[in-house]
C-alpha cells in the first residue's frame, strides 16, 4: 500500500510541476488527442463487428424502415 502511495505522490508532484510551468495544458491536449483516437478506433471496431452480425443500424435507416412499414400498413 505504501508503494502505491509513493507512486501516487510522485505522479501528483509531476502534475504540479507541469501545471506551474504551463506545460500541463499542452500535455493535456496532446494526451486527449491520443485517448480520443484510441477510443474512436475501439468504437469503430465494435461498430464493424455489430454490422457483421447485423445488429447495427443508423437511426436514419430505422426511420426509413418505419416509414416503409407504415406505407405497407396503409396500402393493406
Amino acid at each position: 500500500m505504501e508503494k502505491r502511495q509513493k507512486i501516487r505522490e510522485k505522479r501528483h508532484e509531476a502534475y504540479l510541476r507541469r501545471k506551474s510551468t504551463g506545460w500541463q495544458a499542452t500535455y493535456y491536449w496532446k494526451n486527449k488527442r491520443a485517448r480520443k483516437e484510441k477510443m474512436d478506433a475501439a468504437k469503430e471496431a465494435i461498430r464493424a463487428e455489430d454490422q457483421a452480425k447485423g445488429i447495427y443500424y443508423h437511426p436514419k435507416q430505422r426511420k426509413e424502415q418505419k416509414d416503409e412499414e407504415e406505407l405497407i400498413a396503409v396500402d393493406a
